[in-house]
């Protein structure tokens, strides 16, 4: 009697917390929320039911939040089979856990992956082999996200990736740390890519040969996030991407970290195609200030919500340049942390009305010293940044005693003060006085 009363109070319990959940936002706490409650659900005879239910209440998601890992879903993968709750399942993340070509194999040729739109598969070596057993599965046809960063991949897996059916149906795929090179991306380039909305290639050796040939391809026109940091690209890779008309949709554009130069930031400038973009990413190109000053002067600027030129030699004519800009009223976010910039270039920005729709502005590393913290004052700034980096600028205590005084910091969410030598009491000081900002030093 007691057994059966405990049965129906812990049901009832579970009942009320689905009831809530299915109330929530989409998100991945819900997520997580919603797999762990009915992993554990007390009634094994109405499981089917409730899974059905919550199933449909699903569909109206983002497929992107339904990710699980092998312990949410899959205990004993690729053993066994999966668990109740695997129908609510989209995404399977096996990323960094020694999956073998036995294991991949298995997931291949499983009927349970008809289901899966996204597949997370980074840093497990699976090699040629592997990719060729994903590209001929049969049961892989609602995949839409792959990740196989960090695979070793080779030409033949790449010859077997281009030339699937698969990756005509793929929207997001993610290939850093392949090596690929200019030949592998060439190859790569052959496949169908008419779905492709999202292409990540970071850290890849690929050069002005290997752009060429991707730009050259057919179905690029959907394509709005491409990913680039950390490969060779001269001016003239950058050329060519610039010249583009199948990337006139492009809203995202990383080029951290490659060789492109002040010639290389003018060919950005001088895009009709690039007009799209939201974010543009340039830290440690070396476009110094004549670079800087022919992008913010131009139409690709103007839809700017993120402009990140860190480490680019820019110095105090390259802040001139940014707070001149006729057309950055969208830029919401700016990075220009490592350019010489001074308390001078700080004092320049922070006073330019073109920069008043700042909500993030970092300044690591600019030599600003306490001397720049004075020209913290009442700015068009002040009302609108809620984040602000100055971490390693020789920053002492009489820049702490400007920022007490600075009205700036009343909106403030986050300041960023590590490496400045202020120690826990300055940074207690500061805390103290300002209990609503997250202050990291």
């Amino acid at each position: 009697m007691n057994e059966e009363k405990d049965r129906m109070t812990s049901e009832k319990k579970g009942w009320l917390l689905l009831k809530e959940l299915l109330t929530q936002e989409p998100g991945e706490d819900t997520w997580r929320a919603m797999l762990a409650l009915l992993g554990m659900w007390p009634v094994e005879a109405k499981r089917e039911q409730i899974i059905r239910r919550v199933v449909q209440h699903l569909s109206t998601w983002d497929e992107s939040l339904r990710r699980a890992h092998p312990e949410d879903c899959w205990v004993d993968f690729p053993n066994g089979e999966p668990s109740h709750v695997w129908p609510l399942v989209r995404g399977f993340d096996l990323s960094g856990l020694e999956i073998g070509l036995e294991e991949i194999r298995i997931l291949s040729q499983s009927p349970h992956a008809k289901q899966l739109t996204e597949l997370r598969l980074s840093n497990n070596n699976i090699g040629d082999q592997g990719i060729e057993m994903l590209a001929t599965s049969p049961y892989l046809s609602a995949l839409k996200r792959l990740d196989i960063s960090g695979n070793q991949l080779g030409e033949k897996g790449l010859e077997a990736l281009a030339g699937s059916e698969v990756l005509g149906r793929i929207q997001v795929l993610q290939l850093d740390t392949n090596a690929l090179g200019d030949k592998g991306l060439s190859i790569l380039s052959h496949g169908p890519l008419d779905a492709l909305e999202e292409l990540y290639l970071c850290d890849n050796q690929i050069g002005d040969e290997g752009i060429e040939a991707l730009v050259s391809a057919r179905g690029l026109e959907n394509l709005r996030v491409l990913d680039l940091w950390n490969n060779k690209l001269t001016a003239k890779g950058v050329k060519a991407i610039a010249e583009c008309p199948s990337l006139r949709s492009l809203e995202v554009l990383q080029l951290r970290e490659n060789q492109m130069g002040q010639e290389g930031a003018a060919f950005i400038a001088q895009s009709p195609h690039l007009c799209t973009l939201k974010e543009l990413h340039l830290w440690g190109n070396a476009i110094g200030p004549e670079g800087v000053t022919s992008l913010v002067q131009s139409p690709v600027a103007e839809n700017l919500q993120v402009l990140d030129l860190s480490s680019n030699q820019l110095g105090v004519r390259g802040a001139e340049a940014i707070a001149a800009a006729p057309s950055l009223s969208s830029l919401s976010h700016l990075y220009l942390g490592e350019n010489d910039l001074g308390a001078e270039g700080l004092k320049i920005l922070i006073d330019a009305p073109s920069l008043s729709f700042l909500r993030v502005l970092s300044m690591w590393s600019n030599h600003i010293g306490d001397e720049g913290l004075k020209f913290l004052k009442s700015s068009p700034a002040s009302e609108m940044l809620e984040v602000l980096d100055l971490s390693h600028n020789q920053i002492g205590l009489q820049g702490l005693k400007a920022l007490v005084n600075s009205p700036l910091m009343q909106n403030l969410k986050v300041l960023n003060l590590a490496m400045n030598g202020l120690g826990v009491s300055g940074r207690a000081r500061l805390q103290e006085v300002f209990p609503h900002i997250k202050i990291v030093a």
